[in-house]
């Protein structure tokens, strides 16, 4: 039985989670809180998301998340999974093909998700549902060194979070995919420090990690002032600011301005993946 996720219990939503994930291609550790914090994050909305159910048993799922944009209303694929004894039954297009039935009655203009480029299967199933590859990310880290404890903040860290009126995608290079945009820190501003430079007063830079576990949202630079010496200067004080081993800076659109400046600071790739969206038929 297929139905929406709305009244299913956390708990039964994150041991499934676990059981689809065991064996993926990027190790997981996703304990409920961690699981709790990205769904937070994301957008997730239970009444748009779909499971495939025997009694209460979930035994697949399309965690969705939601959001209303300049250019409308859109989903995304928070996470798809299939436990490990339903694989291979085609209970993902199911899924898919149920959930992408209900988007022109929710109102929504696309869905949005984003797939590893080695999983070639899910590229092909996506692909037969109506979804085009919009861009590729590359993804890279930068390990940690031991450090001390966190230094006083500099004046203007931190000061009510986010800076308000940046031109995001100038600043970034590209445009942040739907995990790194400004929304999902809107979610949870409490799990992530912003940092910031200047210059004569005015912003040249900033960047957002998370607090724990040194993930990074967005580095922003102004154009005008693009520097290797100025990433190394955000680094440090997100360096600073994070209880993580490595800096994680996830789904870099491929080609843009910010690439050869993570590299030359000492981030390598780790994976690539496609965005992937698809369109809903208008009337």
């Amino acid at each position: 039985m297929i139905r929406h996720l709305g009244e299913t219990p956390i708990g039964e939503i994150h041991n499934a989670f676990i059981d689809a994930f065991s064996e993926y291609e990027v190790r997981m550790e996703m304990p409920i809180e961690k699981l709790q914090e990205m769904m937070t994050t994301r957008s997730y909305d239970g009444a748009c998301s779909v499971g495939s159910f025997e009694g209460d048993h979930l035994t697949g799922f399309i965690l969705v998340g939601s959001r209303e944009t300049d250019a409308g209303r859109f989903f995304y694929d928070v996470a798809t999974g299939v436990r490990k004894a339903w694989q291979g039954k085609r209970i993902g297009e199911t899924l898919l093909a149920a959930l992408l039935a209900t988007l022109p009655g929710h109102g929504v203009r696309g869905f949005v998700l984003e797939v590893l480029e080695n999983n070639k299967p899910a590229q092909a199933l996506y692909a037969r549902h109506g979804f085009r590859v919009t861009r590729k990310l590359h993804c890279y880290e930068r390990p940690l060194s031991p450090r001390p404890p966190h230094p006083a903040l500099e004046e203007g860290e931190d000061a009510g979070g986010m800076p308000d009126s940046i031109p995001v995608e100038t600043f970034c290079s590209f445009r942040p995919t739907w995990q790194n945009a400004e929304a999902s820190y809107r979610n949870m501003p409490g799990a992530y420090h912003v940092v910031t430079e200047r210059e004569d007063g005015r912003l040249i830079g900033y960047g957002i990690v998370h607090r724990k576990n040194g993930s990074i949202l967005q580095i922003g630079i102004d154009p005008a002032a693009r520097s290797p010496d100025l990433l190394r200067k955000l680094v440090a004080k997100m360096s600073a600011r994070t209880d993580g081993q490595k800096l994680r800076y996830l789904n870099v659109e491929a080609g843009s301005a910010m690439e050869p400046l993570l590299r030359e600071v000492g981030f390598t790739g780790s994976v690539n993946q496609f965005e992937m969206v698809y369109s809903t038929p208008r009337e």
